[in-house]
């Protein structure tokens, strides 16, 4: 089964990348040189945002010819995110390599987007990310505008855990009559990594693939 999901990820990455060769035969765990010479960067986890949400709000005319003022807080303080990608090491203390990024806004929007990162080993063990990417798309649009920044910095504890920081920044606007804001967000959170987090990201992707076919399959509603 691992050879097949490394077969997988191996076909992929040899079709959107050229120069795919950097990246021959990576390990699910991530080693530095000589020990590894690329691997993949599978990890899941929970981030907690430490900037208060942005309140926006817009004047809108109601059928009674009175003007109102909505109010609404489109992020919340709790972000599930995973990354998914591939890293090559350059030497046995740097590796460079891209990962693609989603962040669940927990109850309101999915955020997705790609990053270029590096790596910084400390020990076999111990390791330093740094990653910055643009935020491309989004489901459950509330009102954000793409393309926004997502970057982070990692401290990896080792092959399966880290603690790291998020910063954001998304141009958002609510309302036809609103003015565009840009909403900045910065969290701590806690991942997972290595064959857990790739276990861990996969199931969420099939328990919500099979929620959205439940939604879908559920018939129109009068």
């Amino acid at each position: 089964m691992h050879v097949m999901q490394r077969s997988c990820m191996v076909a992929a990455l040899a079709l959107l990348v050229p120069g795919a060769s950097l990246f021959a035969e990576p390990s699910l765990r991530a080693r530095p040189l000589p020990d590894c010479r690329s691997f993949f960067i599978t990890t899941f986890g929970y981030d907690f945002r430490i900037t208060k949400p942005l309140t926006t709000s817009y004047t809108y005319l109601g059928y009674d010819s009175l003007t109102y003022t909505s109010y609404s807080q489109p992020s919340s303080r709790h972000m599930i995110s995973s990354e998914l990608g591939i890293m090559h090491n350059l030497n046995p203390k740097y590796a460079v390599g891209f990962s693609n990024y989603l962040g669940w806004d927990v109850a309101n929007t999915l955020h997705g987007g790609l990053s270029v990162r590096g790596r910084r080993w400390l020990n076999r063990e111990r390791s330093v990310d740094v990653t910055v990417g643009a935020l491309l798309w989004g489901t459950h649009n509330e009102g954000f505008n793409y393309p926004g920044f997502v970057g982070t910095a990692s401290m990896n504890f080792n092959d399966w855990e880290n603690l790291k920081v998020t910063v954001t920044a998304l141009p958002i606007q609510v309302g036809p009559t609103a003015q565009q804001q840009t909403e900045y967000g910065a969290f701590l959170g806690y991942q997972i990594g290595g064959k857990p987090g790739f276990v861990t990201t996969v199931a969420a992707m099939l328990t919500t693939g099979i929620l959205a076919a439940v939604f879908l399959g559920s018939g129109s509603y009068d």
